[in-house]
């Protein structure tokens, strides 16, 4: 039984002391959470599913309330089982399906389950505390123990979702894949022998706790092909198929991928093993997770990000089929006559309220067209606009390979405005790295025997500058 995590994929350079002729920085290719045999979501479908990148290892999270994301106990600690520092953990996420667009957020916390057992993967779970809101995101409740029991009964379909690899030891997909599972009964599920039949094919049990793990596995329809999560799916989500999804349990371990191992394919095929979340509703309330979020049927504000003179809320809808819309309501909290509103279509999360005054503070609900009923207010005050110069365009004027995979560029900054930050993006056909400028150096690690194009990049709440293009091979 191995974990569902995997090695972020890392750039490597060559030949010591050359100077290189060349350009600017793109961010290392990680290998994302992985599906087997997936589909493409439907609009909507996996909005709460983040990345994970941490110590080196990739992983998923599910966002079960505003600021906190459940993953699995093994992405939260290092290889000697001490928990991660939140330095060292980055979340990305992004509203689109494509894992180019993700973009990282600061992780405030890490808390790993006091009893996580390494060898046996027992109590395999984690929080993590956000800095703040991922704006957009729709967070997943943790599912209750009664809609965990009804939603893991023998032969209901429940979901899982990754960025990752569409066969063992194959190539991550770009494109966010979903898992269409099926759960296994806890009998066979807690057992190594017993095995039962779903969708025509033979799965064995993998010898679990149930108390603390639950077995799910697919199959394509009117095919042999078996869906399962895999390598680097670890930490993330088994939704329940209801109209509301909840989360029912964690990417946590396996026997190989979809039926397939490193010795090929197993004669024995077993299903995915995933934490049983509503077993830990306890201790996830003592590490700050909010068990109410999404329970309520009523539309609820999720997040309120200010901007400079701007708000952007972001909503659960709610699960009523009474209502095709609901109105958000901004008002500002010393002036009655500054007030807004705004009406989104149920299968919509957010929506941007412009041209408020900053500095002020805003009061803002959230109801169904049309009903009395509004949601507790959530107050924020908008920002106060940011006044800067643009930014300088900055030079990439020489390379140096320094050997065993690093190498060295040499940025003119220029007079920079307060506030600016400066990077080099690398690029090659299969990599992208980036790296901050410090005292006019990048450092980078890339892979020899490739071209690279880099550019130097500032920017701040003006804009962006670029460098022309710097060219050179490994």
């Amino acid at each position: 039984m191995t974990a569902r995590w995997t090695f972020s994929v890392v750039a490597a350079l060559a030949v010591a002391g050359s100077l290189l002729v060349g350009a600017p920085a793109a961010l290392a290719a990680n290998v994302g959470p992985e599906v087997v045999n997936g589909r493409q979501p439907t609009p909507g479908e996996a909005r709460s599913l983040v990345y994970v990148s941490a110590g080196g290892y990739s992983c998923g999270g599910t966002l079960v309330d505003a600021t906190h994301v459940v993953t699995a106990g093994h992405c939260s600690v290092d290889d000697n089982g001490r928990t991660f520092r939140p330095t060292d953990v980055k979340i990305k996420w992004a509203a689109s399906t494509s894992y180019d667009n993700l973009r990282p957020y600061s992780v405030e916390s890490v808390t790993t389950h006091p009893q996580y057992n390494p060898k046996t993967f027992d109590n395999d779970i984690a929080v993590l505390t956000l800095a703040q809101p991922l704006a957009g995101a729709t967070p997943t409740p943790i599912a209750t123990v009664a809609e965990s029991a009804e939603a893991l009964k023998a032969g209901n379909p429940v979901r899982s979702a990754g960025y990752g690899l569409l066969n063992f030891d194959g190539r991550p997909s770009n494109i966010l894949q979903v898992a269409d599972l099926t759960a296994m009964s806890d009998e066979v599920c807690g057992s190594w022998s017993e095995s039962e039949v779903i969708d025509g094919v033979t799965f064995y049990g993998a010898d679990v706790n149930t108390a603390h793990f639950a077995c799910a596995i697919g199959v394509v329809p009117g095919s042999n092909k078996i869906i399962d999560t895999c390598q680097g799916d670890s930490g993330g989500p088994l939704y329940s198929a209801a109209t509301t999804p909840v989360l029912v349990g964690v990417v946590s371990s396996g026997y190989g991928c979809a039926g397939v191992d490193e010795g090929g394919t197993m004669s024995k095929k077993r299903p995915g093993i995933y934490t049983r979340v509503s077993a830990y509703r306890d201790w996830l309330m003592s590490a700050g997770v909010d068990l109410d979020s999404g329970q309520a049927s009523a539309p609820r504000i999720v997040s309120v990000v200010p901007g400079a003179d701007s708000l952007m809320v972001v909503v659960a809808p709610g699960d009523s089929t009474d209502f095709d819309n609901y109105q958000l309501f901004v008002v500002n909290t010393a002036d009655d006559n500054d007030s807004w509103y705004c009406t989104v279509p149920k299968e919509e999360d957010s929506c941007l309220f412009p041209g408020l005054q900053p500095g002020a503070e805003y009061a803002v609900t959230v109801q169904y067209e049309g009903s009395e009923d509004v949601s507790e207010p959530t107050y924020v005050t908008v920002a106060e606009p940011v006044t800067t110069e643009p930014p300088v365009r900055p030079k990439i004027t020489k390379g140096f390979d320094q050997g065993a995979g690093r190498v060295k560029l040499k940025v003119r900054v220029g007079d920079q405005p307060e506030g600016t930050k400066v990077w080099v993006r690398c690029t090659s056909k299969i990599l992208k790295k980036n790296a901050t400028v410090k005292n006019g150096w990048a450092n980078l690690r890339l892979n020899e025997g490739a071209n690279y194009t880099c550019r130097a990049y500032a920017q701040n709440d003006a804009g962006r500058a670029a460098s022309s293009k710097f060219r050179f091979r490994l």
